[in-house]
């Protein structure tokens, strides 16, 4: 089982899908992702790619978010989240969609015209069987994405900086075997130490100010 960490359903326990399919976000990697993103998560709209357990988007909407958009492609690996989601009173405010990862993002089209939220925790064998898949579907983030979307994925530690695309300011950070990467996508015009993106006011300098923090 894991806990939420913080907000609305601090403490609530959610279910961890059984076999080793899945891996998990830790609290400790998901306090480190929402200490980064903390006032942008308010009132956002969520996208939680190989969301799992659900993990990081149940946080999410913990702490405020307007709408979470789960893709999972293991329809039994949704059931469970399913099951999450009900047990925390967060139908209405939830969407699951069991599809590929990859698959959706390519074919979706509907992406909101202000700045959001992406979390991504693919399993870690996605970073060696279809590495060049994953470093397409960030690209295509990074083009499709509002300027001043936050980009948050658990990665294994031998991720490189250079594997990530252009257009977003990036930011990665080691906890044990495991890296938080943050990105902020960038008009393509921008410097990445503008302030004008699509955040809000001092937006950029508070992502920037979290990461320091950590």
């Amino acid at each position: 089982m894991l806990r939420i960490i913080a907000g609305e359903r601090r403490g609530r326990k959610i279910e961890v899908p059984s076999g080793g399919g899945v891996r998990p976000t830790t609290d400790r990697v998901r306090e480190a992702i929402f200490n980064i993103l903390r006032r942008l998560v308010e009132k956002s709209y969520v996208f939680d790619l190989f969301a799992g357990s659900g993990a990081l988007g149940l946080e999410a909407l913990s702490r405020g978010a307007e709408h979470v958009t789960f893709i999972e492609g293991d329809s039994r690996v949704a059931g469970t989240l399913r099951r999450n989601i009900k047990h925390l009173g967060y139908e209405a405010r939830a969407t699951l969609v069991v599809a590929d990862a990859f698959r959706w993002v390519e074919r979706f089209e509907a992406w909101p015209s202000s700045r959001s939220i992406i979390l991504i925790a693919p399993p870690y064998a996605c970073f060696e069987e279809r590495l060049e898949d994953l470093r397409q579907l960030w690209s295509t983030l990074v083009e499709r994405m509002a300027p001043g979307t936050a980009i948050a994925m658990q990665a294994p530690q031998n991720l490189q900086r250079d594997w990530l695309p252009p257009g977003a300011d990036w930011e990665l950070r080691r906890y044990g075997q495991t890296q938080v990467v943050i990105g902020q996508t960038i008009e393509s015009n921008q410097t990445v130490t503008s302030d004008a993106t699509a955040c809000g006011e001092g937006s950029r300098r508070q992502v920037s100010a979290r990461k320091q923090e950590l």
